[in-house]
């Protein structure tokens, strides 16, 4: 459903109905990270605006 901008990221990432998406996008933040690490980066999952950001 529409949150109409009431949770943050986390929460907006959990409430993806489908099983498949949700972990598809929990893969895809995390490997991100380890990838920023291993070039030697700072591994963030979001960023600061992003983690303020409700969706």
């Amino acid at each position: 459903g529409n949150s109409a901008g009431r949770i943050d990221a986390v929460a907006f990432v959990e409430s993806i109905p489908f099983s498949e998406t949700r972990g598809y996008v929990k893969n895809v933040l995390a490997y991100d990270a380890y990838y920023r690490y291993f070039m030697g980066d700072k591994p963030t999952l979001m960023s600061a605006t992003e983690w303020g950001r409700r969706y």
